[in-house]
């Protein structure tokens, strides 16, 4: 049977998960990695993308925006701006912020076109994991 470590994914709004798992896949900003029990000690700053866990008998996905990762003693702590499982996405509040990104991105006189550029991207990125 495989190795379990305890991850933690933690938002502003308060703790998010709190499990033993088997596996992750994050996000990081260099490219998607994985991390197994024994992992090496690590910090890895994160990109909005799908995070996913496995548990011994259970998988979930996440919608995540960026944040950061640090693990070290089979313990691994997740600090995101936002984190939603997958179940709870609201697709149709995903979809109008998607339309509104889009709308500010087109119209582009006297908008934050980062900041709009950044609100499509956490859009794109829910709707995806709400429809794999």
């Amino acid at each position: 049977m495989a190795r379990s470590y305890k991850l933690e994914v933690i938002t502003p709004e308060g703790r998010v998960y709190d499990s033993e798992v088997i596996h992750l896949r994050a996000p990081g900003l260099e490219g998607d990695f994985g991390i197994l029990a024994e992992h090496a000690p690590i910090m890895a700053a994160l990109r909005i993308g799908k995070l996913h866990v496995d548990e011994s008998d259970n998988s979930f996905d996440f919608a995540v925006s960026g944040g950061y990762l640090e693990g070290h003693e089979n313990q691994i702590v997740l600090l995101a701006e936002t984190c939603e499982r997958k179940e709870a996405i609201d697709v149709e509040r995903a979809g109008r912020a998607r339309d509104r990104a889009l709308k500010r991105l087109e119209e582009a006189e006297g908008t934050d076109m980062e900041r709009a550029r950044a609100a499509l991207m956490r859009a794109l990125n829910r709707l995806r994991v709400a429809e794999s």
